[in-house]
């Protein structure tokens, strides 16, 4: 397991790779969109992939940030609980 307590602020080279879109934009929206992330995890464990897709492009949008469905679905599988057995199951 990676230890993320001691994250400096900004995308790392691998991060930027997997989110190229984010790696452009100003370190503010880079920051609401990490708080966004934050809280989505959270409550990840309670939801479906597909729900937490959801969650985390409506909350997104009320932060006024857009991003493409390719960065949308990389963040999604960082966060979505793995489905068991290939089905989206919830706990």
């Amino acid at each position: 397991m990676t230890d993320h307590t001691a994250q400096e602020p900004g995308m790392n080279g691998e991060q930027s790779e997997q989110l190229p879109s984010l790696a452009d934009r100003p370190l503010e929206e880079i920051e609401s969109v990490a708080e966004i992330l934050v809280e989505v995890r959270t409550i990840s464990s309670q939801l479906t992939p597909e729900e937490v897709r959801t969650e985390l492009r409506a909350r997104l949008e009320r932060a006024g940030i857009h991003l493409p469905s390719n960065d949308l679905d990389e963040l999604v599988t960082q966060l979505a609980p793995s489905p068991i057995g290939g089905e989206n199951q919830r706990p």
